[in-house]
């Protein structure tokens, strides 16, 4: 007789990563073999099949509550790859991160300006966090069919110059540099805008989560937080903070975060002292070697994936267009001139694609490609879905995706794109259930029925081509 144990969420993890699932979502380490040819190749194999679950404390290893030793040096590598005053490693997540940045940056006294698109993490620390003042500025919409959207640039301006005329100025402002949908905020050009309008900013927080790999990348580094925070630093004396999420972009695990410094003494210590306040005293081995390991990879290899991810990217798009009928690559032209207004651009290695010709809703393409081709994706809409080209991702795995859609355009061969408005069906048309014909054969589409039965398979219903 088999015993059955009450491990629901273990069976539900291995069962998961027995999957080997492509994951165009996040976390480039869950793919080793994007490692292959790497210099660091044997290094992050020993990292994952070795234990380093282990309590190994002072003299030999020193730790987030004592830096004497290796970690000290460590973080200081970490601090030259990024160009930092100063690097700290986080391995309670980009959650931690931020409450740190929120806590060594704020008093009871500051007066922050804060943009609404950033993670709840900030939004909670905030809201518990007694200060003089806090406005909120909403984000601007750039694209409804993904819900792209951007820092309002002109209405946190308008806010600041007001507050400064008004004598209560501003003294943090707290954004967002990247977006998971795909825009970069040109923070070269933001930056100086805040702080030539706003003298009293002192302290300026910003959200990186998903652009630390866009560091090394030819294309997006010039607008990255840390090269124009350098270029700022000194003539305005202000201190900036940045967040990073390194297991979002490069070769760190889970819950591996970096929290970056460009500033003075006094903010760099006031970092350290709120870490020692807010972060385990048991830092996960693991995460601390894999952000070591990272930020040695990025510095030496950063530039090399970054050009390969975007490469991936543009073979994806290239591919959907010469072997995939149904599918298309969402290209807005108006999106991109409202962004270029917000100081914006696009992060291409975020590829949406446009699914509305389908018979099938973002929310089941999903389904499908995790049961089925052991591929995950997180982010999707009723029309569209978002595969994000990270440095895990290889040539491979791109076309191991385009197999896999073409497979769904098999499997769902009848598609919206062969109903045309104002044209004889040649079919029926039957939503099921309820099992009533939308259009029978000989009749004229119409707007209305077409839009109905856009409505039906939007809303999950089977629809028929018979």
């Amino acid at each position: 007789m088999t015993m059955t144990y009450p491990i629901y969420f273990y069976r539900a993890a291995h069962s998961a990563m027995i999957k080997q699932l492509i994951s165009f979502h996040t976390l480039p380490l869950s793919n080793l073999k994007a490692l292959s040819n790497s210099r660091f190749e044997d290094k992050y194999l020993d990292l994952m099949s070795s234990n380093y679950e282990m309590s190994v404390t002072e003299p030999f290893i020193d730790s987030i509550a004592s830096l004497n030793s290796v970690l000290k040096d460590a973080e200081k590598e970490a601090s030259r790859t990024f160009d930092t005053d100063s690097t700290l490693f986080i391995c309670s997540g980009s959650t931690v991160s931020n409450q740190i940045a929120v806590a060594a940056s704020c008093s009871s006294e500051s007066r922050i300006i804060i943009q609404k698109g950033l993670h709840q993490s900030f939004h909670f620390t905030i809201n518990s966090t007694k200060v003089k003042k806090k406005t909120y500025i909403d984000d601007i919409e750039i694209d409804e069919t993904t819900g792209k959207t951007s820092l309002n640039v002109k209405a946190m301006l308008d806010e600041i110059i007001c507050a400064e005329e008004n004598g209560n100025g501003y003294d943090v402002a707290i954004i967002n540099s990247q977006t998971y949908e795909g825009i970069q905020q040109k923070l070269d050009e933001i930056l100086p805008l805040l702080l030539k309008h706003g003298p009293s900013l002192k302290k300026i927080i910003i959200d990186e989560a998903w652009g630390a790999w866009s560091n090394f990348s030819t294309s997006l580094s010039r607008h990255c937080a840390i090269d124009a925070a350098k270029n700022l630093r000194n003539k305005y004396e202000v201190d900036f903070v940045v967040t990073h999420s390194a297991h979002k972009s490069l070769f760190a695990c889970r819950q591996a975060s970096y929290l970056h410094c460009i500033g003075g003494e006094k903010a760099i210590e006031k970092l350290k002292q709120m870490r020692y306040r807010l972060h385990t005293t048991s830092p996960n081995y693991r995460h601390l070697t894999s952000l070591d390991l990272a930020q040695c990879h990025a510095r030496i290899e950063g530039r090399m994936f970054s050009d390969r991810a975007e490469a991936n990217a543009r073979l994806l798009k290239k591919l959907v267009k010469e072997k995939l009928t149904f599918f298309s690559v969402i290209s807005s032209p108006k999106a991109d001139s409202i962004a270029q207004q917000n100081y914006a651009t696009s992060d291409e290695t975020k590829v949406w694609l446009n699914i509305s010709e389908l018979n099938i809703t973002g929310r089941r393409l999903r389904e499908v490609l995790y049961k089925e081709h052991n591929i995950y994706i997180s982010r999707y809409t009723e029309s569209c879905v978002l595969f994000n080209i990270h440095f895990g991702i290889t040539q491979e795995n791109v076309i191991t995706l385009i197999r896999a859609l073409q497979n769904v355009e098999e499997k769902n061969k009848w598609c919206i794109g062969q109903l045309r408005e104002d044209t004889i069906s040649e079919y029926f048309v039957v939503p099921y259930p309820p099992g009533v014909p939308i259009v029978v054969p000989g009749e004229r589409i119409s707007k209305v029925r077409l839009q109905k039965i856009k409505k039906c398979i939007a809303s999950g219903v089977s629809m028929k081509l018979l």
